[in-house]
């Protein structure tokens, strides 16, 4: 009898078991599976397929590409540029080609003559190709058929036919219209139909309209300004833009950066200012204010790649730096300027007008004692008050033995900057000169100007190079 009830016990349990099981969802650790958190979905798979040795991109279009583009120095704060610098984050230090060919005032058929040379003869990764209004204002203005939406169709085709014999993938951006005028953005219909079927003509090909988004930017504030006569995109349009292609063309997936968790708790709330001298000023709007122009430098960039990579939740960035500063000037202007910003994230890069009046002033009021004791008491004074404190060093792209010994005078600075940040838990230290010096040896020191025209400043891809260090210094 005992035996019976033994077994049934056992067999009671063993149905008990089974229930609770089935009732966790098949849980084997018996946790509740909607308590776990929801696993992101996967990112969709890139559109472009970079090359391993030298990632590539070319740009095509009309003055939206060249309007601020200067020959062999910088591409522009547009589209190129800030694809570009996106694309050049993404591979770190290594080298990548970009090339922007856009002429002012060019028809699709124009565009497309420049296309065929330059893929045959320049093929790149990825080819970008901007189309604005001029076709159809010159057949609003001529009635000309070759300026028509079928002659359009045809010539788009050609274009988009000659660009994806060597590139993995051909985005067609646009056509857009800046014009008020009814007739003009009434026809734009027919050649953005138009633009949309050339693009089946390759699987390579990709079809990114912007009108609309142009539009709803327009209501929100001023999209365009003027250069040389024209009424161009402006730099805070072109920036969005870009973000818009990089999303489109899903490049984001391709970002294999290792980022903090503080990027979980980025929105427009979270403020990050740059500081320091010109190399960071580079131009910026002298009123800080949101929506300011960054200037052509790593802040505007890094912006760029912030709304590319975080959309509405891409934290607001200011730029603060002054030309010619030395870290006793930005120390005083700080108050003012930066402190009533309250930012989240500081990275300031100041050093070389100090360096520069111990080599060649042989003055001691900016010596490497007096600039630590500068950026010290900022530290003592708002350490406390931000997340992140990024130091960027001073650099001088020179040979090591070059007879001058600047270097020598500019590690004088890199040093003491060094030792200040390894007192403060929130500093990091940036050893800039260190990867431009790596970036000399891969390329050689007669390519220098590639980096910098003058061993101070930077060109964009100076730029790019001094961004992809900041977002991993940051995490971001």
């Amino acid at each position: 009898m005992k035996t019976i009830v033994k077994k049934l016990l056992a067999c009671l349990l063993c149905a008990g078991m089974l229930f609770a099981l089935a009732a966790c969802g098949n849980a084997p650790d018996g946790s509740d599976p909607s308590s776990e958190p929801e696993k992101e979905p996967p990112l969709p798979a890139s559109l472009v397929s970079f090359s391993a040795k030298t990632p590539s991109a070319s740009f095509f279009g009309d003055e939206n590409l060249t309007y601020d583009a200067i020959a062999n120095y910088y591409i522009g704060s547009n589209l190129a540029g800030y694809i570009s610098a996106y694309i050049q984050q993404l591979f770190g230090m290594q080298q990548c080609a970009f090339n922007c060919y856009a002429q002012p005032g060019v028809t699709v058929r124009q565009i497309k003559q420049t296309v065929v040379s330059k893929s045959r003869n320049e093929p790149a990764d990825l080819v970008v190709i901007l189309l604005s209004d001029k076709d159809a204002r010159k057949y609003a203005e001529t009635s000309d058929e070759q300026y028509g939406t079928e002659a359009y169709k045809t010539a788009a085709e050609e274009m988009l036919t000659a660009a994806a014999e060597k590139a993995s993938c051909v985005a067609l951006v646009g056509p857009f219209t800046l014009s008020e005028d009814q007739a003009v953005r009434t026809a734009m219909a027919g050649y953005a139909a138009a633009a949309e079927q050339a693009c089946r003509v390759s699987e390579k090909a990709v079809y990114i309209p912007c009108q609309a988004a142009l539009d709803e930017w327009a209501k929100q504030g001023e999209i365009t300004l003027e250069s040389g006569g024209n009424t161009v995109l402006n730099v805070n349009t072109q920036m969005r833009l870009a973000a818009d292609v990089i999303r489109a063309l899903h490049l984001t997936s391709l970002n294999k950066r290792q980022k903090t968790e503080a990027v979980k708790n980025f929105s427009a709330d979270f403020v990050i200012v740059t500081d320091g001298d010109s190399i960071t000023d580079s131009g910026r709007d002298q009123k800080i204010e949101k929506g300011m122009n960054l200037g052509t430098g790593y802040p505007s960039l890094m912006k760029a790649y912030l709304l590319a990579e975080y959309g509405e939740q891409a934290p607001t960035v200011y730029n603060a730096a002054h030309s010619g500063y030395v870290a006793a000037q930005m120390s005083s202007s700080f108050r003012r300027e930066v402190e009533p910003l309250q930012p989240n994230y500081l990275i300031v890069m100041v050093g070389i007008n100090d360096a520069y009046s111990q080599w060649e002033l042989h003055s001691n009021d900016c010596s490497p004692e007096k600039y630590a004791n500068t950026l010290k008491k900022l530290m003592h004074d708002f350490a406390d008050v931000y997340d992140k404190v990024l130091f960027i060093s001073p650099y001088y792209v020179d040979k090591p033995e070059s007879s001058t010994q600047r270097i020598e005078y500019v590690n004088d600075y890199i040093a003491a900057l060094k030792a200040l940040t390894e007192e403060y838990p929130n500093a990091r230290f940036l050893d800039f000169q260190s990867m431009l010096d790596a970036r000399m040896d891969e390329i050689g020191y007669t390519k220098s100007t590639t980096i910098s025209p003058d061993k101070a400043h930077l060109t964009i891809e100076g730029h790019r190079l001094l961004l992809t260090a900041v977002l991993d210094a940051l995490g971001i």
